[in-house]
């Protein structure tokens, strides 16, 4: 089911440009879908992506410039995201069960935390001020992604533990 979940919904933004008259090609479509996926950390088999678009169609029912912010960090181009909100995929039951998927896998939470988050949103407040601090978290995790995951800039985990105890310390003295 792995890839046929993709080639489903590579399909469905084919026929959606197609249908508005978008002269992009296939390779463009997948190398632009690939790059999406790709910054969100999506699982290979693209479980619960539809949850990422719900977020987005949030923020932009909430603020467009919220919107057109999350969008540029998310590097999802607009005919993509308009493929998804402007027309249903027609999958088969696995796959619909899939994509719309809203809870992660084992092992997620450490392996693509950050996709996670994106898609677990619909749990969080869902007002103009929560959505504006998602959208500045998600602009700082890709400023500061980098010294994340670099062992030789990244803090240590012991060394978070410390730190996180100490602070919880300080603010409950």
């Amino acid at each position: 089911m792995t890839g046929t979940l993709k080639v489903k919904l590579l399909e469905h933004i084919e026929l959606y440009c197609k249908g508005v008259n978008l002269e992009i090609s296939i390779e463009d479509i997948k190398s632009d879908f690939d790059d999406f996926t790709s910054r969100i950390s999506a699982p290979e088999d693209l479980s619960g992506l539809s949850q990422v678009f719900l977020l987005l169609k949030r923020m932009n029912d909430a603020s467009q410039k919220l919107w057109e912010f999350t969008k540029s960090e998310l590097c999802l181009p607009e005919y993509i995201y308009y493929a998804f909100n402007e027309y249903g995929v027609e999958l088969d039951a696995s796959s619909r069960e899939s994509f719309n998927r809203s809870t992660y896998k084992n092992g997620w939470c450490n392996e693509i935390p950050f996709y996670v988050l994106l898609i677990k949103s619909y749990e969080y407040k869902q007002d103009s001020k929560s959505l504006n601090l998602l959208a500045n978290f998600i602009g700082n995790y890709f400023k500061t992604i980098h010294t994340l995951i670099d062992p030789e800039l990244a803090t240590s985990y012991l060394a978070s533990i410390n730190l996180a105890g100490s602070a919880s310390i300080i603010l409950a003295g």
